[in-house]
């Protein structure tokens, strides 16, 4: 605690010096969110975005939030502007595609996602998370080729396993490969990938 108040005091310090820049209000939100300072975390985070809107992480976890608190609309709200505002970013797509999950509106997730991959082809997050929605949907060719090409551009292999016995092949591997990381992109229920928050649910 003592370490963590002396940052934010730090930071505080950085905010007065700097006023118009998002950074120390975006790191005292994150160091607040670690000290379960919700609230105060939040505040922080408008802040930040109210000095620029386009600085992602916070947006992310304002919609983030918002989602955990069920304001769905408002986070559809803050997600449909940066849209409108930053039109060829892939931020703003992601953002609308969790909240598209949350309403479970699949079509305009993944109409979302394919734009954010189309306009960035070599980045993995958006293949990782649109592959999830297939999985989730049971559209498993086309998380199969969605996943595969995001691997190829990383010179990934991808195995498709779903033998009951691949678990335990698995976890043979795993002991032998001791430089081999084998990871999962079902490994989570459609509720539990769509956001991640300031805080947990309780």
């Amino acid at each position: 605690i003592g370490d963590a108040d002396e940052c934010l005091s730090i930071l505080r310090s950085y905010t007065k010096g700097f006023p118009k820049s998002p950074d120390g209000h975006y790191f005292s939100a994150r160091v607040l969110a670690q000290l379960g300072r919700k609230d105060e975390a939040r505040r922080a985070l408008e802040q930040c975005a109210e000095l620029a809107a386009d600085f992602w992480p916070a947006a992310e976890l304002l919609v983030n939030d918002d989602l955990l608190a069920g304001r769905t609309e408002a986070a559809k709200a803050r997600a449909h502007t940066l849209l409108e505002k930053y039109q060829g970013q892939t931020v703003p797509l992601m953002l609308d595609a969790k909240v598209a999950v949350q309403e479970n509106d699949q079509k305009r997730a993944e109409a979302r996602l394919q734009k954010a991959i189309e306009l960035a082809p070599n980045e993995p997050q958006a293949y990782l998370f649109l592959t999830r929605v297939y999985l989730a949907t049971q559209q498993t060719q086309q998380a199969v080729a969605t996943l595969s090409a995001a691997a190829e551009k990383k010179n990934y292999d991808v195995l498709m396993m779903n033998s009951p016995i691949d678990t335990h092949f698995i976890h043979h591997l795993e002991m032998k490969l001791e430089k081999t990381s084998l990871k999962r992109v079902d490994a989570d229920v459609l509720d539990k990938f769509r956001v991640q928050f300031l805080g947990r649910r309780a």
